[in-house]
């Protein structure tokens, strides 16, 4: 399993998806939370090309759909996935803020605002 994503490799992955319908930040969430399971984003994204090289992109799932239901399963020859397994996605966080700071993620809340902002309980201190 790769230990770090690298800078652009959701963008890659979602240029590659063949439907890139819907909410852009929920397949980003999605694209995490796959990482976890300890699919690499190099498998994800050999994944989501042979998908659009067999499915045909008006009948294609969304990629967060795609993504929560683990299709890259049916395209990976070895899915690395271990339940004990932990996978730090703080850099993969860290990835998809700074394309979002670029405007790549489009219009809408800005996932720093989303992981900066101090939660409820924290303000009432």
């Amino acid at each position: 399993m790769s230990d770090y994503i690298r800078d652009g490799d959701f963008e890659t992955f979602w240029n590659a998806y063949p439907r890139r319908t819907g909410d852009i930040r929920q397949a980003a969430f999605e694209y995490i939370g796959a990482l976890k399971t300890g699919v690499t984003p190099e498998q994800l994204l050999e994944a989501a090309k042979a998908y659009a090289a067999s499915a045909e992109p008006r009948y294609a799932m969304s990629a967060d759909k795609w993504l929560r239901n683990r299709g890259w399963t049916a395209y990976t020859a070895n899915p690395e996935e271990d339940p004990e397994l932990v996978y730090d996605v703080r850099p993969a966080l860290r990835e998809l803020i700074r394309a979002d700071d670029r405007g790549a993620l489009g219009p809408g809340p800005k996932l720093r605002e989303l992981f900066t902002s101090p939660n409820k309980s924290q303000r009432a201190e």
